[in-house]
């Protein structure tokens, strides 16, 4: 039986820097990145165990590019592709895939 786990979690943050707290950012790496990081962490082991996977990530366009006044959301987003981009290599070790890119409108970008 072939597991696959997508990942969807996300929150926004629009506007200047200077008007967010550094707070508000953790809060929004937290769901954004580290949320991520905890799925991955449960369900990778299972995986590589049964030599069988994939984990599917939602992500953003604005973690390959960034985007005016969504600066702490582009950041989360770079983090989410470069944490799936080096995982993936190791994962694809175990014959788990990882996938990972940014939707639009129901065509991948």
């Amino acid at each position: 039986m072939k597991i696959i786990k997508v990942s969807n979690a996300g929150v926004g943050m629009i506007g200047p820097l200077e008007c967010h707290s550094v707070s508000d950012g953790q809060g929004l790496f937290d769901t954004n990145f580290f949320g991520l990081v905890l799925l991955v962490k449960e369900v990778l082991p299972d995986m590589k165990r049964r030599r069988s996977g994939h984990i599917v990530v939602m992500s953003s366009i604005m973690g390959i590019q960034g985007l005016l006044f969504n600066d702490v959301y582009s950041a989360s987003k770079f983090a989410v592709e470069g944490f799936c981009e080096s995982l993936a290599v190791q994962a694809m070790k175990f014959s788990v895939k990882m996938t990972s890119g940014a939707w639009s409108g129901g065509d991948r970008v």
